[in-house]
């Protein structure tokens, strides 16, 4: 009879344990789902503002390129001090105000309208030499220099 007994104790057991595993083993299963799909949503996250980092960053450092390009081109017209310069200096003009609409994407507004008064200035230059003012050209250059560097 105490065979009996503990052969039935021992099944009893050993079905609860089997019982106690497939437990265990389903809550592990669980688990590891939830978080594969938390895992899942922060890399997908991670890899979008990856994506967004870099694409600002690929914009900046094309928008700083032009803006220097833009800048150098604006200053050389400071040194302009003769009426056979001026004459050179339209087919320039045109060129640059060319390049600055084809790159009007990576230009902010107000950074655009400085550069436009500018060569709005350029042009009265060119068409009276008169007017030509170094105090007003370093103003509207520091103005573009200062919206630039915010």
């Amino acid at each position: 009879m105490k065979e009996l007994d503990f052969k039935t104790l021992h099944a009893l057991l050993e079905k609860e344990i089997n019982l106690l595993n497939l437990r265990y083993i389903l809550v592990f299963i669980v688990l590891n789902i939830i978080i594969g799909l938390i895992n899942f949503f922060i890399q997908r996250n991670v890899k979008f503002l990856d994506s967004n980092i870099y694409k600002k960053k690929v914009r900046e450092d094309r928008r700083i390129i032009i803006i220097e390009k833009i800048y150098q081109d604006l200053v050389q017209f400071t040194y302009i001090l003769s009426h056979v310069e001026i004459k050179s200096a339209i087919n320039d003009l045109s060129k640059l105000e060319n390049y600055i609409s084809l790159n009007k994407l990576y230009i902010s507004k107000e950074l655009n309208d400085k550069i436009i008064a500018f060569t709005d200035y350029l042009k009265n230059i060119i068409s009276d030499f008169r007017k030509k003012d170094y105090a007003v050209e370093l103003k509207l250059l520091n103005d573009i220099e200062n919206e630039f560097n915010k």
